[in-house]
């Protein structure tokens, strides 16, 4: 009795299919971040400033 060919197609379809279940989207955590970092950096530039303003007035 003859095996039955394997059908790669049908077996590499079936493996992105699996992968693309098991994928999970990254958490929103990662969003919030670059804000948080961008207002501290807005901060410490305000606060550099207005030192240099009573500096040299």
């Amino acid at each position: 009795m003859e095996m039955p060919k394997r059908n790669e197609l049908l077996n590499k379809e079936i493996k992105m299919s699996i992968d693309k279940l098991r994928y999970k989207e990254p958490e929103s955590e990662h969003d919030k971040r670059p804000t948080f970092y961008l207002v501290v950096l807005i901060l410490v530039t305000v606060a550099v400033i207005l030192s240099l303003f009573k500096y040299f007035l």
